[in-house]
C-alpha cells in the first residue's frame, strides 16, 4: 500500500492502492472500494459536507489506508445529500453501503500482470468507522446492520450534534444505544473543540 506519493506544490498527497470507484445503486453515492478479499469490510464516513467534508478527507483516507495495510476490505463514500437535514437519508446510505458489501456487489481487484483473478470472497461482517459528523451517522446506522460487529467514532461532534442534525440528535443517540453489546471505540482529542470526555 502506498501511503504517501510525491509532493505536489509543497504538500504530500496521501494515496491508496487497490481502490476502485463505483456508485451505490439506490442513492447514487460515489464510493471508493479496496477489495482485499477479506471476510471483514470497514465502511468509513466523512465530516459534514457543508464545511468541506468528503471521502477524500485526510482522516478518512488515513483510516482507509490503515485497514488496507491489515488486508481488510474498505469502502469510503460521499453522502449523496446536502447533509442539511435530520440524518435519516445519511443513515440509510450507510445501511445501503453495508448491504452492497455484504451481498458481494463490490468490484474485484486484479493486480497488474496477474493472469487469473482469485475467487472473490464476500464479506460477512462490517465495522463502521465515522469521523466527526460521520460518527453520528454510523452510530445510528449500527442499529440497522445486524452484521455490524463494531463501531468506531473519531472526534464525534457531541457539543454541536443538535445543530448538525437539526435538533434530531436525540433520535440518533437512542438508536445508537439499541445494541448494548456492540463493541464501540470513541477517539477524542484532548484539545477537540467539539468533543470532550464529559460531553
Amino acid at each position: 500500500i502506498a501511503l504517501i506519493s510525491k509532493k505536489n506544490n509543497g504538500q504530500a498527497k496521501m494515496r491508496t492502492k487497490n481502490e476502485r470507484e463505483t456508485t451505490l445503486p439506490s442513492s447514487g453515492a460515489k464510493c471508493r472500494i479496496a477489495n482485499m478479499n477479506s471476510d471483514l469490510a470497514v465502511i468509513i464516513t466523512h465530516p459534514w459536507g457543508p464545511l468541506g467534508g468528503n471521502m477524500h478527507n485526510n482522516v478518512v483516507l488515513s483510516a482507509a489506508m490503515f485497514f488496507q495495510a491489515l488486508g481488510v476490505t474498505t469502502m469510503r463514500f460521499d453522502f449523496a445529500t446536502s447533509q442539511i437535514g435530520r440524518g435519516y437519508k445519511e443513515v440509510q446510505q450507510v445501511v445501503e453501503a453495508a448491504d452492497y458489501m455484504l451481498s458481494g456487489q463490490h468490484p474485484s481487484y486484479v493486480e497488474a500482470g496477474q493472469q487469473q483473478q482469485q475467487q472473490q470472497r464476500t464479506p460477512t461482517s462490517i465495522v463502521l468507522v465515522g469521523y466527526s459528523y460521520g460518527s453520528l451517522i454510523t452510530g445510528s446506522a449500527s442499529a440497522d446492520i445486524p452484521n455490524c460487529i463494531g463501531c468506531v467514532s473519531i472526534a464525534p461532534p457531541v457539543a454541536v450534534k443538535h445543530w448538525l442534525l437539526l435538533f434530531n440528535s436525540g433520535y440518533h443517540v437512542q438508536k445508537a444505544k439499541k445494541r448494548t453489546s456492540l463493541p464501540r471505540l470513541m477517539v477524542i482529542g484532548t484539545e477537540d473543540n467539539f468533543s470532550t470526555e464529559t460531553s
